[in-house]
């Protein structure tokens, strides 16, 4: 996982609870969940660390009055999928 996300998630973090409020959004992907064919062990591995980083984050908020979404896109048909998974998007 990029070293970003963790330290800015803990800056920001610490900032929101000085505050008392916050809202801290993660976007990671359905392949932080479910894996798919074709050699993308890093990119799900990044995904599933953000998808862990999102769910500890939120117990850590617990009476903090900072919140914590993770945003988890679906497959989409693009280009991409038609290769990593070898199959056709029509089917």
């Amino acid at each position: 996982m990029c070293w970003a996300v963790l330290e800015i998630s803990a800056a920001a973090g610490r900032a929101m609870t000085t505050r008392g409020r916050g809202h801290i959004v993660n976007v990671t992907s359905i392949a932080a969940l479910y894996t798919f064919i074709g050699g993308n062990s890093i990119y799900h591995a990044t995904k599933a660390a953000m998808h862990m980083l999102s769910r500890q984050l939120r117990v850590d908020a617990i009476g903090k009055r900072v919140r914590v979404t993770e945003i988890c896109p679906g497959r989409v048909a693009t280009d991409i999928f038609g290769h990593v998974s070898g199959g056709d998007l029509a089917e």
